[in-house]
C-alpha cells in the first residue's frame, strides 16, 4: 500500500493519500518497524503522524491536494480521455476526491 501512494505521487489519477492511510493504519497493527518507517519519512511522516493522531489535515495540505488531484484529472478529462463516458467518470472521481478531502477536519497549525 505505501508503495502503491508512493507511485500515486507521479501518477495521475492514482491516488496517494488514502494509500499511505491504509499502509500507516495497516502497519500499525501488523508491523512496528515498517509504521515507524513511514511516519519517520521525511515528506510523508509529519503528517501522516498528525493525521493518525488527530485525524485532521492542515488548511495547505488540503488545499495542495485538491489542486494538484483538479491540475491532473482536468488534463486527463481534457487531452487524453476521448470518450464521454470516460470523462464523466473522471469527473465523478475528482468529486468524489473533493468531498472526501473537505471531509476532513481542518487543523490550524502544521505538524
Amino acid at each position: 500500500m505505501a508503495g502503491l501512494g508512493i507511485i500515486g505521487v507521479f501518477v495521475p489519477g492514482l491516488p496517494t493519500t488514502p494509500f499511505v492511510l491504509i499502509a500507516a493504519l495497516c502497519y500499525m497493527r501488523s508491523s512496528e518497524r515498517m509504521y515507524r518507517w513511514l511516519v519517520s519519512h521525511r515528506r510523508l511522516g509529519p503528517h501522516l503522524k498528525t493525521f493518525v493522531e488527530t485525524r485532521s489535515l492542515p488548511l495547505r495540505i488540503k488545499l495542495t491536494g485538491l489542486a494538484m488531484g483538479w491540475t491532473f484529472l482536468g488534463g486527463a478529462i481534457l487531452f487524453a480521455a476521448e470518450s464521454l463516458y470516460l470523462k464523466v467518470f473522471l469527473l465523478a472521481l475528482g468529486l468524489a476526491k473533493t468531498a472526501a478531502i473537505l471531509l476532513i477536519k481542518t487543523t490550524s497549525t502544521r505538524p
